[in-house]
């Protein structure tokens, strides 16, 4: 991943063969929100997913 003040950037690749690229983005302190269309090797066909990362301290 590289990142940014606000905004992270890289691969990612999950179980099952799929790949593709990640953004991340900083949207409150302690929250994240990162989505990553990918691609399923497998299956042929483009995937995604969509968080909400929420961090305790």
């Amino acid at each position: 991943m590289k990142s940014w003040k606000k905004i992270s950037a890289g691969l990612m690749a999950r179980r099952f063969n799929e790949v593709g690229p990640r953004i991340e983005i900083k949207v409150l302190e302690g929250f994240t929100l990162w989505g990553a269309p990918l691609y399923d090797l497998e299956d042929g066909k483009i995937k995604g997913v969509i968080s909400l990362a929420i961090n305790f301290k």
